[in-house]
């Protein structure tokens, strides 16, 4: 063996005995500090229940103790939104159906029921706060416009025209008209429709005289007034028409084929009756 390997074979594997011993301290005291931390917990049941279901299960109660005031309150608006919507589902086709054509927008008058398939013109004159409908095909009658113009101012065509009219109107009904009173629009267009006959009868006949100072600004408001009563009902029944049908502008000429859904008219006059004997509306005469 030479002088080197001789240098070489007393040396010792550590180089520094003082680490050595640091690091036999070092792994010494991790196994302590795991063995104390197994005695801990052994010593400790209370720390080993955080992770048992029982103490999980307990500490979400606690929780929602904690916000079951806030759960509550936000589980009451959400029942009482929903209370609000269907309250506004059923209101408000209710109120829509007040609001029906050839009425009072106040909902004012009696409300339309289901049409019943009737051919009678008039019948009995009910008292009611509702009218049924039914359907009706139009026909002419000549006794509403007689062909002799003259006869406009008969007797016997301003009883026919009366017979539109409900009883006891005309101008007893209003009382003292310079208060102000409420009419009715169906009367009103009846009264537009005689006058202009009457007033065409008037002009054509040489009989002006028997006529209204202003009957031809009366003519123009008959035919405004009557043009936005057709255009507010809107009646789009439709009206089929064939070879087979009368003539035009003849005596039996009504509206061809066409069949409409129109209130019982006797019932409207029974209607109105009961509102002029309360004092409630005022039926102008037709002539007036």
């Amino acid at each position: 063996m030479d002088r080197k390997s001789a240098e070489y074979k007393n040396v010792s594997l550590q180089d520094d005995p003082e680490e050595a011993r640091s690091s036999t301290e070092f792994d010494d005291s991790h196994i302590n500090d795991e063995e104390e931390w197994k005695t801990r917990q052994t010593r400790s049941p209370r720390s080993q229940d955080w992770h048992e279901p029982k103490y999980r299960t307990r500490n979400i109660l606690s929780t929602f103790q904690l916000w079951r005031g806030l759960i509550d309150t936000c589980l009451l608006l959400i029942i009482l939104t929903l209370l609000v919507l269907l309250l506004r589902k059923e209101i408000i086709p209710t109120q829509q159906n007040v609001l029906q054509v050839g009425g009072d927008y106040t909902g004012a008058g009696p409300q339309s029921l289901s049409p019943s398939l009737t051919t009678s013109p008039f019948p009995s004159r009910a008292n009611r706060n509702s009218v049924s409908t039914k359907i009706v095909k139009w026909n002419a009658d000549a006794a509403f416009v007689p062909n002799k113009t003259a006869d406009f101012f008969s007797k016997q065509t301003l009883a026919k025209w009366n017979t539109l009219m409900p009883a006891n109107a005309g101008w007893d009904s209003a009382g003292d008209s310079d208060i102000g009173f409420s009419t009715t629009s169906m009367t009103h267009q009846l009264h537009c429709l005689f006058m202009m006959g009457r007033i065409y009868a008037g002009v054509t006949e040489n009989m002006t005289s028997r006529l209204p100072h202003d009957y031809h600004a009366h003519f123009l408001h008959c035919i405004d007034y009557l043009r936005q009563a057709i255009t507010c009902a809107g009646d789009t029944a439709l009206e089929p028409h064939s070879d087979l049908d009368s003539d035009d502008l003849g005596p039996l000429d009504g509206s061809w084929q066409g069949m409409h859904v129109c209130k019982d008219y006797g019932e409207v006059l029974g209607y109105l009756e009961v509102q002029i004997k309360e004092g409630v509306r005022t039926v102008l005469p037709i002539d007036d």
